[in-house]
């Protein structure tokens, strides 16, 4: 009960469907309150498979701390990522057996050490080849990065935000990408938070060899940061703001053509 720690499960923040069962993670709870991954049956057979934070204190928590993402299965394993914790305590890529035995596979790098920290977004399998993005770090005044890791953890920045811009000025590129990617044909496809023409926003593209481009720069209230979907070969989204300030829903095509579905008010 609060406010004692809760070796249960706390503030699940994602779900998914693999092989049969249901896992999950969890912002809090677990043996350390550090987050934990957890599995349901589909009759509701709940059990903690792996508490983050073992023989550590805070934040600095070798093995991960604080998972906001949802996993994804390839070949009978689990892959993750955390927010915190690591080697560096900018959170870490994970690998995970359905039983709960944990590896870590990369640690990302202090928030302005080149390459990639503070992973955001979930994970996803692109001919068995894991692909994100990362809110800071990259190469550019810590604008964030999208990034490809092998299953035995060997890590490329594919692109990293902001080249060219000077720091605290506005970039046309994008910035701080925090939903992750969506493969649609082989290219990648995702949202950052900040950046682009207007500083409101921009969906972009990331070939998987790393050439970037900005489709659409968004220029009237609150940029997208919630994740693309596809359907049929057109990407949806949606953003805060928008004429009446209640937000919108919005079709792209892969060509940088946009067009507004719905305003809510």
């Amino acid at each position: 009960p609060p406010p004692r720690r809760c070796r249960d499960a706390n503030s699940p923040n994602a779900l998914a469907a693999i092989d049969g069962t249901l896992y999950g993670t969890s912002w809090y709870g677990g043996t350390y309150g550090l987050g934990t991954v957890f599995s349901v049956t589909t009759s509701g057979v709940e059990k903690v498979l792996h508490s983050f934070g073992r023989g550590s204190k805070g934040l600095g928590a070798e093995g991960g701390a604080y998972p906001n993402e949802g996993l994804i299965g390839i070949d009978g394993t689990l892959y993750g990522t955390t927010v915190y914790g690591g080697a560096h305590g900018a959170g870490v890529v994970y690998s995970m057996s359905k039983t709960g035995r944990t590896k870590v596979l990369y640690s990302f790098d202090a928030p302005l050490g080149g390459g990639s920290a503070g992973a955001n977004g979930s994970l996803i399998n692109v001919n068995g080849v894991l692909y994100g993005t990362t809110s800071g770090g990259g190469a550019y005044h810590n604008e964030g990065a999208v990034y490809s890791i092998t299953t035995d953890g060997t890590v490329n920045v594919l692109h990293s935000f902001g080249a060219g811009c000077p720091p605290r000025k506005r970039c046309s590129d994008g910035e701080y990408p925090d939903s992750g990617v969506l493969d649609v044909s082989g290219v990648l496809y995702g949202e950052t938070a900040g950046g682009g023409t207007h500083a409101s926003g921009a969906v972009f593209s990331v070939t998987t060899s790393g050439s970037e481009r900005v489709l659409r720069s968004f220029s009237q209230g609150y940029g997208p940061g919630v994740g693309l979907t596809a359907l049929n070969g057109i990407l949806y989204g949606i953003t805060g703001g928008g004429i009446c300030g209640g937000g919108t829903v919005f079709s792209l095509t892969i060509s940088g053509e946009v067009k507004r579905l719905h305003t809510f008010c």
